[in-house]
């Protein structure tokens, strides 16, 4: 009595082109995801470098009341702002509404363009005093950090 063997092995063949399109879509998944991380590093490495130009800015306007001075705080802020809403704008826009349904970040950046006027104000007509001032530049700076968080 002969035993014939068959094929005892089991394999289960992909056609190759589902093999490459999955192995594709994982590499570009993975890179995408790295290429993604390293955009968002060097987006928060150039918020903290932008952040810490206000707040030395704002200190040396808070010492030297000048035009010259209010000028580099508004731009710097105004970059800053227009960083953040360029780049990081729709992900918060994506986060909430408030009940009238309006965005919390948009009211937040209106916030931060009234306070910047008020300091404009202020400063220009040298009214208030020196510590209303740093009151003033402190609250923008909250505002710029709760914009950024």
């Amino acid at each position: 009595m002969d035993i014939e063997r068959v094929g005892t092995k089991a394999s289960l063949t992909i056609p190759a082109r589902h093999t490459t399109r999955a192995a594709r879509a994982n590499s570009s998944n993975g890179f995408q995801n790295i290429l993604a991380k390293e955009k968002m590093d060097q987006y928060v490495a150039r918020l903290n470098e932008s952040f810490s130009k206000i707040k030395e800015q704002g200190i040396r306007l808070a010492e030297n009341r000048t035009l010259k001075e209010l000028q580099a705080y508004k731009a710097l802020v105004k970059g800053f702002v227009k960083e953040v809403v360029d780049e990081g704008l729709d992900a918060k826009q994506q986060s909430g509404f408030n009940h009238r349904g309006q965005s919390k970040t948009y009211l937040l950046v209106q916030e931060v363009d009234q306070k910047l006027l008020d300091l404009s104000r202020d400063i220009l007509d040298a009214e208030r005093p020196h510590l209303h001032i740093l009151q003033q530049v402190g609250q923008i700076e909250g505002l710029l950090v709760n914009l950024y968080g």
